[in-house]
């Protein structure tokens, strides 16, 4: 798939394609500003900034369930919601000691 395919589609179903999962409803899809917006944004290459795509998602009404349902599915790649993945993995890992430190 080169780039002008993705942009045929648009942002959700890029999403789709690169998610084979529905770990929650997706809903909130058809809100989201990014469905307007050039997807590359949202997938920068390593070592390029992200803050194109945290510019856009700072102003999207469903920004929080965008960041929820990528760390629910266990995203590893993109923006969701703001956050890119080193984020969401330090949030996740920052959880996990959380919730095993309350089990002891």
């Amino acid at each position: 798939m080169n780039a002008n395919d993705r942009r045929v589609g648009g942002w959700a179903d890029l999403a789709a394609e690169i998610l084979d999962t529905n770990p929650s409803p997706r809903d909130w899809i058809g809100d989201a500003i990014c469905s307007q917006t050039d997807p590359d944004i949202f997938f920068p290459n390593h070592g390029q900034s992200a803050a194109a795509a945290k510019l856009v998602c700072q102003t999207c009404p469903v920004k929080t369930a965008c960041a929820q349902w990528a760390a629910d599915a266990d995203v590893r790649f993109g923006v969701w919601g703001g956050i890119n993945t080193r984020v969401r993995d330090s949030a996740i890992v920052a959880t996990s000691a959380t919730a095993g430190s309350k089990a002891s």
